[in-house]
């Protein structure tokens, strides 16, 4: 699903693709119901979505530090993709 962004509004990445949130989110997402072994990319919220088909049984990410770290709120970034913040909601919050 594409996203809409209107000429005052810009997308930006929240979670930095780094070797230690690679680190943390393998023991985290290694260990996902949801996924097909082994989850490749792994770090879906900074990577974006996995190429396989994506199984909804569990999500782990609302335990993984990285969703606490950068605040995230969605679930399933294995099936949404990279976890992005709109400028404006970062005015308001």
């Amino acid at each position: 699903m594409a996203v809409q962004i209107s000429e005052t509004e810009e997308i930006r990445q929240i979670v930095a693709d780094t070797p230690e949130n690679l680190r943390i989110c393998m023991e985290h997402c290694g260990t996902c119901p949801s996924l097909p072994f082994p989850p490749e990319p792994f770090l879906f919220c900074a990577r974006g979505c996995s190429p396989e088909k994506i199984s909804k049984k569990s999500c782990n990410c609302p335990t993984c530090p990285i969703y606490n770290k950068y605040k995230l709120q969605n679930l399933y970034f294995c099936e949404t993709g990279k976890a992005v913040k709109r400028r404006e909601e970062e005015r308001e919050g």
